[in-house]
């Protein structure tokens, strides 16, 4: 009897990929059939399953359906597999106290784990997980044991996943139309719920565009203030046309957005978008951010996380504390020694 790894989407676009590609990974390595259910109110305003309206899943097995079977893991999910993992939880009476990953792990899979013995096993997260499932990395995967997990990840999203043609021609058409010969910096600010710190985005564009004085710029971000200020500081730069909340209030997920499949595919936009930069901007805290920096075409010392400036900082910190320890050592060992010098 054929069993199924069901991918629950969870959070943004960004958390929902780096969950999805772990499941896929999941999937192969433990021989199950791989189904998505996008049907949450994220992305979808009326119920319906948005994921392969945005993505084709390739060389791995899949159905489109919600799979029916007599045994699922974790047994939370019987008689439950229409609701979202938000709905499911919001009845789970047990859990009404607990957050994040601790509520998670009851309603999903340990990716440790891959040889259940339930026909259906529920994926559902926000994280990747590819160090935690590296040991049953075996077969066709064993090149995975030792390989950096952006590369892994990488190979496993591009290799099994396809944007939905409609999405890629517009992708196409916005690079023909603001895509030139001239290099193109893609940067990702994140400034809504969740502001990152945007003077050190200013500085690296400011960097790389005195460093690559005729290149254009594409931006990516959910700020509509912050696309005014950089549209008014560089000459070329181009932003995919979406929808966006007031400034300082959250994108993805918000009630009032009008379309939430259209959002979603103006978010791929975004993504695809930063990937065929030649240079890319981003910030590792963000999922969205980190994802582009992963599956980006351009070459890696191409892309430029900001927390470097963070980095940076707390080893020039760490540098002055050590230097200031050893003037104080020094001293002391000095006063110490005019000491035993006048006890002699």
């Amino acid at each position: 009897m054929d069993k199924y790894l069901l991918v629950k989407g969870t959070a943004g676009l960004g958390n929902r990929i780096f969950a999805l590609v772990t499941a896929i990974l999941y999937a192969r390595i433990s021989g199950r059939i791989l189904a998505v259910d996008w049907r949450d109110s994220y992305y979808s305003s009326d119920g319906q399953n948005v994921f392969f309206d945005l993505f084709e899943l390739q060389n791995t097995p899949f159905i489109k359906t919600i799979p029916e079977a007599a045994s699922i893991y974790p047994w939370r999910w019987l008689g439950r597999m229409d609701e979202s993992i938000g709905q499911a939880i919001a009845k789970d009476v047990e859990l009404l106290d607990t957050m994040g990953q601790a509520v998670l792990r009851k309603y999903a899979y340990d990716v440790r784990k891959v040889n259940y013995p339930e026909d259906i096993v529920i994926a559902a997260g926000y994280n990747e997980e590819i160090d935690r499932l590296r040991p049953a990395f075996s077969g066709e995967y064993q090149h995975f044991k030792k390989s950096p997990k952006g590369s892994i990840f990488r190979e496993t999203f591009h290799r099994h996943l396809r944007l939905a043609p409609a999405i890629q021609d517009r992708i196409e058409s916005f690079k023909r139309q603001h895509f030139t010969d001239q290099p193109t910096i893609g940067i990702h600010i994140r400034q809504s719920d969740k502001a990152i710190s945007y003077p050190w985005y200013k500085r690296a564009l400011a960097n790389h565009v005195e460093r690559y004085p005729n290149s254009r710029i594409f931006l990516a971000t959910d700020n509509r203030d912050v696309e005014t200020e950089i549209s008014s500081l560089y000459p070329h730069v181009s932003v995919v046309d979406k929808w966006l909340p007031p400034p300082g209030v959250k994108a993805h997920g918000n009630t009032t957005c009008p379309d939430l499949k259209e959002h979603a595919i103006e978010a791929l936009l975004d993504l695809f978008l930063l990937t065929s930069c030649n240079h890319l901007i981003y910030s590792r805290t963000t999922s969205f951010g980190l994802l582009a920096g992963y599956i980006s075409l351009a070459p890696v010392e191409h892309h430029f996380d900001i927390q470097t400036y963070n980095d940076q900082r707390k080893k020039g910190l760490k540098q002055r504390i050590a230097t200031i320890t050893r003037k104080i050592k020094h001293t002391y060992n000095y006063c110490m020694g005019l000491i035993k010098l006048g006890d002699s």
